[in-house]
């Protein structure tokens, strides 16, 4: 069964029975509304609820709530046990609890709720018991939701205490002894024709006059137990009032002891206090005496932070001075960087023709190996006709004429090639100035960065230099030809080619200056740098001593450290300048790195031109009376290809003493170039001359 359901229908049956107002189920812990209710059922146990239950201040006390509860059990015990034939045991006050009952409120109150619907519950099973046709009537009016509810809350509280329905005709009785009321009722209403055992009716009147006076008083007792009753219970409600109350006042008793414990604290510890703030008094004149000592320190040390102020700012200037020198190098350095970028130009230009005149070269060449077939097979058939005819005289003069004319055409070449070679050596001499220019501005860098650049561009020199060598090395044969050929008539070629080699002394000799300016910048550099370590160190030793100053004061207890941290932010200040002038330094550092690395491979490709020029000079550096000797002894050859080898190979051998000493003078690549050269030329000319003699033969 839903208990809310079961509260609901127990409100709307006593919202009908009962005359007093009733709006919730809650209310009815007040108990009027129940006795009212009872009253109106069975008037002759339960009396007028007006008169002896309180009906004000219910609301706020539930001590006066209590009271009419324990009221309203006591007649509900009463009327139960002589009424509806319950035993003496049957108490409503032992199966409710009424202080729980009477605490009952609209705050989610379960346990209170419950006692209450159990006490709701027993006043209707009362009302049903007691056969009153208005309540039954009462019932019979409510929904049938509600009606079911309450026909088994009734059999349940009938099953569950053993009531029975009231019995007709049976007075009321508020005696606890059932059994003297049932005998004494019939004897009243006993039929006057049965008589007792003697036949004497006389005799039983004044016997009926007592029991009847008996019974009033025994009425009369009852009432006034009732009453004692109910003064119990008020008293014990009373008395649940004075002991709440007791306890309060103990509480009250023990918060008093308390503070006045406290209050007992205090008074010790105010005199303690008091001889406390006479130490303290002593202490603050102790204390006052090293203040003074403290300000006569704090103004030693004011001096000596001025005197420290004054060495920040000479060693600010000296750094900004050092900086705006630094710029002014930068916008140099700009400058010199931009003048090596108009050369590097000029220079690319230079190569472009100078690869342009190198495939006219080889084209030449071609031509040259073509026309030496075209001789070589016209002298296989000369020498296979066996004599001189003017027709071969005739094709010999041509061939002649031809070689001329190739002659001719080979020292204009020539001459184009030494105008280029001067060119290139006016283009050396414009960056060799520049270079110089580049090599005197002061920059800071680290000398083993410099260092690593010389190594690493040291092989890349020498690999540019095998790989110019190899090249050479591989076409030696076609210039050994191409120098024999002009060799015939070309002295003043001789003459421009000794020329040319003094131009390549004096480059040397210039590249040699550009190393040596590149080593005076590299120290110029390293003196920089310690300029700037210097810096450093003397600014490492002011934030030292500033330092130093600040844990004195902090140690001592100052008052005026205020004006150390302020010398401290200015420190701060200065090393922050001092990185950012560091980072400039390392700025420039990098540019010049790259200035260097340009003027590395710039000396890297000079000394390439240089080797070439070394190599034209040794090509063409045979004598006058050599070549004259090799063309005397040509004659023994057969053709023009004999005469030309024997020229060759007189060249070589009898002029090996001079080429020994060159090679002496020289370097390790130009000595391997040269071996390279001369071993494929012999090759080249044992070669040639075995075929001329198979053609011969």
């Amino acid at each position: 069964m839903d208990p809310s359901k079961c509260a609901t229908a127990l409100t709307n049956y006593i919202q009908k029975m009962c005359s007093v107002p009733l709006t919730q189920f809650e209310e009815l812990a007040y108990g009027v509304h129940l006795y009212d209710t009872l009253a109106k059922v069975v008037p002759s146990f339960f009396t007028d609820a007006s008169t002896k239950l309180q009906s004000e201040g219910l609301e706020g006390s539930w001590v006066l709530r209590k009271a009419n509860l324990l009221a309203l059990v006591t007649d509900m015990t009463a009327f139960a046990r002589s009424a509806l034939s319950a035993s003496d045991e049957f108490d409503v006050m032992r199966l409710v609890d009424v202080t729980a009952a009477a605490k009952t409120n609209a705050n989610d109150d379960v346990a209170g709720a419950g006692e209450l619907r159990s006490l709701a519950e027993m006043v209707f099973a009362m009302c049903v018991l007691s056969g009153n046709q208005d309540a039954i009537a009462v019932i019979r009016a409510l929904p049938k939701d509600d009606q079911l509810v309450l026909n088994q809350s009734a059999k349940r509280v009938m099953g569950l205490y053993a009531l029975k329905p009231s019995k007709k005709g049976a007075a009321p009785n508020n005696n606890n002894n059932g059994a003297s009321s049932s005998t004494a009722t019939p004897t009243v209403a006993s039929p006057a024709g049965r008589l007792p055992p003697g036949g004497d009716a006389s005799g039983l009147l004044p016997v009926a006059g007592e029991l009847s006076g008996l019974q009033h008083q025994v009425q009369q007792l009852r009432g006034e137990l009732r009453e004692r009753q109910a003064q119990v219970h008020e008293l014990e409600g009373r008395i649940d009032l004075a002991e709440r109350e007791k306890k309060e006042s103990q509480e009250r008793y023990r918060t008093l002891l308390e503070s006045t414990e406290e209050e007992r604290g205090t008074t010790q510890s105010e005199k303690v206090w008091a001889a406390q703030l006479s130490k303290k008094d002593d202490n603050i004149r102790e204390l006052s005496t090293a203040v003074q000592d403290m300000t006569s320190k704090n103004t030693i040390l004011k001096s000596r932070v001025e005197s420290l102020e004054d060495l920040l700012d000479v060693q600010r200037k000296a750094a900004h001075d050092a900086q705006e020198q630094l710029h002014q190098k930068a916008e140099e350095c700009r400058e010199s960087q931009k003048q090596l970028e108009v050369l590097q130009d000029r220079y690319n230009v230079t190569m472009n023709a100078k690869k342009e005149l190198n495939e006219e070269v080889s084209a030449l060449r071609n031509e040259v190996e073509l026309m030496k077939a075209r001789q070589a097979v016209r002298g296989a058939q000369e020498g296979g006709a066996g004599e001189e005819t003017p027709s071969r005289r005739r094709r010999d003069d041509d061939a002649t004429n031809n070689l001329e004319d190739e002659n001719s055409l080979l020292k204009e070449k020539l001459n184009a090639a030494v105008a280029e070679l001067r060119v290139l050596r006016h283009q050396q001499q414009q960056l060799s100035s520049h270079t110089s220019t580049a090599a005197a501005t002061p920059a800071r860098s680290e000398r083993s960065a410099s260092r690593a650049l010389e190594d690493e561009a040291s092989p890349e020199a020498a690999r540019v230099m095998l790989s110019s060598g190899g090249s050479l090395g591989t076409s030696a044969a076609d210039d050994s030809l191409e120098a024999t050929v002009v060799a015939s008539g070309a002295s003043e070629a001789d003459n421009k080619a000794l020329h040319e080699g003094e131009q390549s002394r004096l480059l040397s000799a210039e590249l040699a200056n550009a190393q040596k300016a590149l080593s005076t910048r590299d120290a110029r550099i390293v003196e920089l740098e310690k300029n700037a370590s210097s810096l450093q160190s003397h600014f490492l030793r002011a934030q030292q001593e500033l330092e130093e100053m600040k844990q004195s004061v902090a140690a001592e207890g100052s008052a005026d450290a205020q004006a150390l941290l302020d010398a401290k932010k200015e420190s701060d200040q200065l090393r922050k300048q001092n990185g950012e002038l560091l980072n400039r330094i390392t700025d420039r550092t990098e540019a010049t790195k790259k200035e260097q690395a340009i003027l590395v491979s710039t000396v890297v490709q000079y000394g390439h031109k240089n080797l070439l020029l070394q190599q034209r000079q040794l090509l063409g550096g045979a004598g006058p009376s050599d070549r004259s000797d090799g063309t005397a002894s040509s004659a023994k050859g057969s053709g023009v290809v004999g005469a030309m080898a024997s020229s060759v190979m007189q060249g070589w051998f009898m002029d090996a003493p001079a080429r020994d000493a060159t090679e002496i003078s020289g370097s390790f690549l130009t000595k391997q170039r040269r071996t390279v050269e001369r071993g494929l030329l012999d090759r080249f000319l044992v070669s040639s001359t075995s075929s001329s003699s198979r053609h011969h033969k």
